[in-house]
């Protein structure tokens, strides 16, 4: 079986903290490549605690770290950002307005023969 750099990546995270139950390196969805940080699961609070105090400042894989706590995502909060959809909760990434709510009038009008109120012409040569 061919293991990918992603798995080796997070695998190589998993292993320089002791007592971590699982590592995510996030990468760029479109080269691959890794954006510069990462997820790092720990069983508790105080192993990831630990964890924090001893690894702070530390090299893994030739690079320097910083640590922080993630905090955890409001799921109803509207994600902007990146060249895929998102724009700040607008919807569609800006690829137009949607169709949004229906005005009154087309509610009233849909399903009917509408009658027409423009002005009749005719082109033929005898003018």
């Amino acid at each position: 079986a061919v293991v990918s750099t992603q798995s080796r990546a997070n695998d190589s995270l998993q292993a320089a903290f002791s007592g971590a139950t699982g590592a995510r390196v996030i990468t760029d969805r479109d080269t691959g490549s890794s954006k510069g940080f990462g997820y790092i699961d720990f069983p508790t609070t105080q192993a990831a605690e630990s964890a924090m105090t001893a690894m702070q400042g530390a090299a893994v894989d030739g690079r320097n770290i910083t640590l922080d706590f993630a905090t955890p995502r409001d799921n109803n909060a509207p994600r902007g950002g990146g060249g895929r959809g998102g724009g700040g909760g607008r919807g569609f990434g800006g690829r137009g307005r949607g169709r949004g709510a229906p005005s009154p009038g087309a509610a009233a009008n849909k399903g009917t023969i509408q009658n027409f109120a423009g002005k009749k012409m005719t082109f033929g040569d005898s003018d």
